[in-house]
């Protein structure tokens, strides 16, 4: 089976690589198409995918004439209306939750260069609800800070290659989330790594994650809690992997993929990722 995925700023790259590792893990082949690159009915010639992915923003007069074209194959239209389901085999859907690649996150290590309380891996977002720069004053927290662009905190230690985001969290004792200001794969990331992550105002999340005892509304609470944690590290431990373990069944690329392929009718190559999944989450 071949599945050719537009490649878009709607469509996160980061996202659907993993979605592509877990099609490619099953025995299928995932493709990711440059829109500027070459036309889309020549890639639909060249490639004879049996699922095309797109988001509604990329559906162009050339690309209604592929997906009419080639009306054996499965169409899946991201954020798309109802007028744009052209015939059966046309499937309009919400963009999912971001999920973990699973594969980024099998293998991880403590670094004593990288030991801290609290880090932090993400961009500088200057907002009054950014709880990470109040506690930036804190003097007793060893804070670090990671990101593509300059934190102007002397806390801030510099960019971090992908590769190493696993060994910078195993390495802290905690670190932080906010809907507000982070993106939802960090703390998908954390708790992956078998580390708490302490969220502020991120109902939707920890509803999601099962993981109400971790979300705080208010800074006072927020700041209390990670302190009683870092005074009594053992305190968390087996909620903290119930989550991880909820994150490794539930919140995979394997598990999106799988839902969707499911949702088109695809059931048995949806077996197929679980499978697979199932198969790394027993090993690791």
């Amino acid at each position: 089976m071949n599945v050719l995925c537009v490649k878009s700023k709607e469509l996160s790259t980061k996202e659907f690589y993993g979605w592509g590792k877990a099609v490619n893990s099953s025995g299928n082949n995932f493709i990711y198409w440059n829109k500027g690159k070459k036309p889309i009915l020549d890639v639909f010639y060249e490639k004879k995918p049996d699922v095309f992915i797109v988001h509604t923003n990329d559906v162009d007069r050339a690309t209604k004439k592929a997906i009419a074209l080639y009306n054996d194959c499965k169409t899946v239209i991201f954020n798309g209306s109802e007028e744009m389901k052209y015939h059966e085999n046309v499937f309009v859907l919400p963009l999912p939750n971001k999920s973990l690649d699973i594969y980024n996150f099998i293998v991880y290590k403590k670094q004593e260069r990288f030991f801290s309380d609290i880090n932090y891996v993400g961009d500088y977002i200057d907002i009054d609800e950014n709880i990470i720069l109040s506690l930036l004053n804190d003097k007793s927290l060893c804070i670090k800070l990671w990101g593509n662009t300059k934190w102007p905190y002397r806390q801030y230690v510099g960019k971090l290659k992908s590769d190493l985001v696993k060994d910078v969290i195993s390495s802290c004792s905690l670190s932080l989330y906010s809907d507000l200001f982070s993106d939802f794969s960090w703390v998908l990331q954390v708790f992956s790594c078998g580390k708490p992550c302490f969220m502020y105002k991120s109902k939707s999340s920890s509803d999601l994650l099962g993981a109400s005892n971790f979300n705080y509304e208010t800074e006072e609470d927020l700041v209390f809690s990670m302190i009683d944690f870092l005074r009594n590290p053992e305190s968390l431990q087996k909620e903290v992997f119930r989550i991880r373990e909820n994150i490794r069944s539930n919140h995979t690329s394997h598990n999106r993929v799988s839902d969707f392929l499911n949702t088109i009718g695809l059931k048995e190559e949806a077996k197929k990722c679980i499978v697979e999944l199932q198969k790394i989450t027993s090993k690791y």
